[in-house]
């Protein structure tokens, strides 16, 4: 049976009904709510005919009729309309991504729980290395006679330190040479890679004696590189689940939220390319067991300096999908321009 343009009109009706009020829909109320331009009996003859090709659900005999996981894969492909943010509805974004804060993977958490508030899901934030790490600035100082003190920013804006003791007494006119060859080569970026045997044999050579502390500095610098190549996984928002009616079911939440407790199980959801489109990961169509009775909306965030960061959204299969998309959206655009403009 092919489905119609009226047909598709009702299915978009009713997803947009049921993700309202959380209640199954029937002809009656559709038509009372909705202006479909069509009579009850219609309505009804063409619900049936949505079930029958399996857009549509009915949870009991008597009651009225909710979208399957088919049915919101058709709204979301097809049926659902495009959103854009409010002014009002970005301006909570617009103060955190305002704040520019120095720690990325801080503010994708906080990114996280304000989108769970702002939508009622459960939200959760993963860092990642997506390339190459680019370093910006070196500085190397003495504390005392006998202690280096190496800071290293990214190109992002992440500050790493690290205080390195010294066996015998150093010079501080030697650690800032130093810096100064890690800043004229490393700085610079490469292309086969962040940091390489090339690199750190021209840094030693513009050096001069301040390459006794090349070393100590090399160990650290790869701390920092594998540090922020590191997936960690933040949850936010579990709470929200329990508010929606789909979860009040203790046994069916329990295993949810057990699966979004555990980081190693979350950090095994893949992330769109970066620039797509969000992700959208309707019922059975998570590999994950744990998920198959909720959705998933992932987005990839582009955190400068190689890295990338991914932030998801989890509720019910009712879930508003415009609405989150065009949040992660905006949040993905507004982080994109901010790199752009270091």
């Amino acid at each position: 049976m092919m489905i119609t343009k009226r047909k598709k009109d009702i299915l978009k009706a009713i997803v947009e009904d049921y993700i309202d009020t959380a209640e199954p829909v029937g002809s009656k109320a559709l038509v009372e709510r909705r202006e479909l331009g069509l009579s009850p009996a219609t309505v009804r003859s063409e619900m049936a005919d949505l079930e029958n090709m399996g857009y549509l659900e009915q949870p009991h005999a008597s009651a009225g009729r909710v979208p399957s996981p088919q049915g919101y894969r058709l709204y979301v492909n097809d049926l659902m309309e495009s959103r854009t943010l409010s002014p009002d509805e970005k301006e909570p974004l617009n103060r955190l991504l305002d704040r520019r804060i120095a720690d990325l993977d801080r503010m994708l958490s906080r990114a996280g729980k304000l989108l769970s508030r702002l939508t009622s899901c459960a939200s959760l934030t993963m860092t990642s290395s997506a390339g190459n790490v680019r370093f910006s600035r070196f500085e190397l100082f003495l504390s005392d006679p006998h202690s280096l003190v190496c800071v290293a920013v990214t190109g992002s804006g992440v500050v790493k330190s690290k205080m390195i003791r010294l066996s015998r007494e150093g010079d501080d006119a030697q650690a800032r040479q130093l810096a100064a060859a890690l800043n004229t080569v490393l700085t610079t970026g490469d292309p086969n890679g962040y940091m390489t045997d090339r690199q750190l044999d021209e840094v030693a050579c513009i050096a001069g004696a301040g390459s006794r502390y090349l070393p100590a500095v090399t160990d650290f610098l790869r701390e920092c590189i594998a540090q922020l190549a590191e997936r960690e996984v933040f949850v936010s928002g579990t709470s929200h689940l329990l508010e929606q009616p789909e979860f009040r079911d203790t046994d069916r939440a329990r295993g949810l939220l057990q699966f979004l407790s555990e980081g190693d199980e979350v950090s095994r959801l893949a992330a769109p390319a970066p620039g797509a489109e969000p992700k959208v990961l309707i019922g059975p169509e998570n590999a994950l067991a744990e998920l198959k009775d909720s959705s998933v909306v992932l987005a990839s965030v582009p955190m400068g300096d190689g890295l990338s960061g991914l932030i998801g959204m989890v509720g019910p299969t009712r879930m508003d999908y415009g609405k989150l998309m065009a949040h992660l959206n905006y949040f993905a655009s507004r982080m994109g321009g901010l790199d752009s403009e270091k």
